[in-house]
């Protein structure tokens, strides 16, 4: 399970980050603290790990290397919320879970996640099965998301959501531990 911050803005300035806990329930308390960033001298990766060591930086050529660097190490997350929030990052070739590539959606109920009253949405995947997305019902952000990959189930949680926010020059920096 992921808890995720996001602050992804579009253009200069963007920046998703993201907590991952260890997997193994006896070091859920450790986490790796991970980034995605623009701005005007470029995009960035920095990838954290689960034993205090410093998170690795590497400027990208694009803001879509970034996100595609990063998927993997953030379960899928960084491409998530960048195919929401940003469906033209991909071009004509539209990649990752997004309702516009949902097959059949469908609305299941209203729901709360986190306090946050959610739509309960249900759709097929043009190439991986059933997704379940729980959508604000007030600002329609993706606050929750399940799937399967080869038969194993996995689940984003999406908390302290921020769009469109000023991002301080000084917070665009490797996470901190």
């Amino acid at each position: 399970m992921f808890a995720q911050m996001c602050r992804l803005n579009h253009g200069p300035g963007s920046k998703f980050a993201w907590v991952i806990h260890h997997p193994f329930p006896p070091l859920k308390y450790l986490e790796s603290r991970s980034a995605i960033w623009s701005d005007a001298a470029g995009a960035f990766t920095s990838i954290g790990g689960f034993l205090g060591e410093s998170p690795e930086t590497r400027k990208e050529d694009s803001l879509s290397l970034a996100v595609a660097g990063a998927t993997g190490v953030s379960g899928g997350s960084a491409n998530t919320i960048a195919t929401l929030l940003m469906p033209y990052l991909w071009g004509d070739a539209p990649f990752g879970v997004s309702l516009a590539n949902l097959r059949s959606p469908r609305l299941v109920a209203v729901e709360t996640v986190d306090d946050v009253e959610c739509y309960h949405v249900v759709g097929a995947s043009h190439r991986d099965g059933q997704y379940d997305l729980w959508l604000g019902t007030k600002d329609h952000l993706l606050r929750k998301l399940e799937y399967a990959v080869a038969d194993s189930p996995q689940t984003e949680l999406h908390r302290n959501i921020k769009v469109n926010d000023a991002i301080a020059s000084e917070s665009v920096l490797p996470p901190t531990r």
